[in-house]
């Protein structure tokens, strides 16, 4: 048998299964937000905002909308688009476009944007580097690849 790739379609996939799955199961979510009729709604958080995140936020809005709260972690203000980073490199006044607002990727994006760089994951929490938490119920984690510049860039803003 050979061996499984996980693609970020691949994850996401997998990620919103497994929420989708355990909401069926949650009786009280300590960490939820009231909703109508105070029912408590289960957060999910989202680590990484580049193309499984994104793809796992569209997905988890797409399938339970206000059900879930959706927090996105990032560091960045928007999503870079590595793939044409290196076009950039002979063609400098490209680099703007590749900066993209994480807007355009979604109808119903996360209830919220936490701009930080996570440090450590805990059970029921997140903790940033700059000592901040986010609390949660249900946690993906979608930091996808990292490698050196000129394929990614070490900048957080435009």
């Amino acid at each position: 048998m050979a061996d499984a790739v996980w693609t970020p379609v691949a994850l996401t996939i997998a990620a919103v299964t497994a929420v989708a799955g355990g909401l069926g199961l949650v009786t009280a979510a300590k960490n939820g937000r009231k909703a109508i009729g105070g029912a408590r709604v289960p957060v999910v958080v989202v680590i990484g905002g580049a193309f499984a995140g994104i793809a796992t936020i569209g997905r988890l809005k797409q399938l339970l909308g206000a059900r879930v709260k959706v927090v996105l972690v990032e560091e960045r203000e928007g999503f870079f688009l590595a793939v044409h980073s290196k076009d950039a490199i002979l063609h400098p006044e490209k680099m703007g476009g590749l900066w993209l607002g994480f807007s355009l990727f979604w109808s119903a994006g996360p209830d919220e944007v936490v701009r930080g760089r996570a440090a450590r994951l805990g059970e029921g929490s997140v903790e940033l580097e700059d000592g901040r938490e986010v609390a949660f119920d249900y946690a993906v984690v979608a930091t996808g690849t990292w490698s050196p510049p000129p394929g990614k860039v070490l900048a957080t803003t435009r």
